[in-house]
């Protein structure tokens, strides 16, 4: 697995957008241009062509949903700020839980992402969204796609697992990976005895109007009915490579890309230069509830 696997939707999501590179190379300019007149930006952005052409494609090219978002990306980091104080050090894949986006694409290109808890006692929500949002963070300078089907496995995991979640940092992560990464999650599957338990715990929160697109599995048989073979890992049933194969992968990922991640995180806004009374679009309100697309 290689970073670059990511990439290989970019021409098929572009022409299903109606967008050429021409198109392209315009709204970098406006960006650009845009980002020069803003003080409390870094400069550093005017070098991220692929971050700002992947924000404008998740962004259905609307510049100013685009500029809310990098708004969003550099001044979030502020406000969130202990969902990172943890993931300073060398990311590695081999603690208790880790995220793993495949890099193999649907033919609606989506990618699965496998959420998976498999040590519940060292379990730390906040440590496990911090480097679940610098996994994020990396893949925003790499990864084409229209949206994620996310699959939670807690199949190694008793209801204990409830007394360790915080609502409130999750809350947070996902208003940051919805507002800063503009991430459109299509499908929410959850996998455990009691999957069915922990769904009716968390679709309060959720707009009846997603429930459907969120789904139960008391084991691993019937996520297959949801989700093709074709994308899922050996173990899962599926045809692609195992698990511990892909967290070998990532961890490599990791190790080669620390700087990268390490340079993000100082990527953030310098408020005391701000001109006029303009602000992020979430930064005024709390995250009530969450949102899949």
């Amino acid at each position: 697995m290689s970073l670059k696997a990511f990439s290989d939707c970019r021409e098929g999501i572009l022409k299903s957008l109606g967008k050429n590179q021409n198109d392209i190379d315009a709204d970098l300019v406006i960006l650009k241009d845009w980002i020069r007149k803003q003080p409390h930006l870094p400069p550093s952005l005017l070098e991220e062509n692929k971050f700002l052409e992947i924000l404008l494609m998740r962004n259905k090219f609307s510049i100013e949903k685009t500029k809310s978002r990098i708004e969003n990306y550099c001044s979030l980091k502020i406000k969130y700020k202990y969902l990172f104080e943890d993931v300073q050090g060398v990311l590695n894949a081999q603690g208790p839980q880790f995220y793993y986006t495949i890099d193999k694409a649907t033919e609606n290109f989506e990618r699965v992402v496998i959420s998976k808890i498999t040590d519940e006692q060292n379990y730390d929500i906040v440590k496990d969204l911090g480097q679940g949002l610098m996994v994020l963070d990396l893949l925003s300078r790499f990864e084409y796609s229209t949206g994620d089907i996310f699959i939670i496995d807690l199949t190694e995991c008793s209801a204990q697992i409830a007394t360790k979640l915080r609502l409130n940092a999750l809350f947070d992560a996902v208003t940051f990976s919805i507002k800063a990464y503009s991430c459109h999650t299509k499908e929410f599957h959850v996998i455990n005895k009691t999957a069915s338990s922990f769904l009716n715990f968390i679709k309060p929160l959720i707009p009846a109007r997603y429930h459907e697109q969120i789904y139960a599995h008391e084991s691993l048989d019937s996520l297959k009915d949801s989700v093709s073979p074709k994308y899922l890992p050996k173990d899962y049933g599926g045809e692609l490579k195992s698990l511990a194969e892909m967290r070998a992968d990532w961890d490599i990922i990791l190790k080669e890309n620390h700087e990268l991640m390490q340079a993000s995180l100082k990527t953030v806004s310098r408020e005391e230069l701000r001109v006029g009374d303009v602000r992020m679009d979430s930064l005024p309100g709390t995250f009530r509830k969450l949102a899949v697309d």
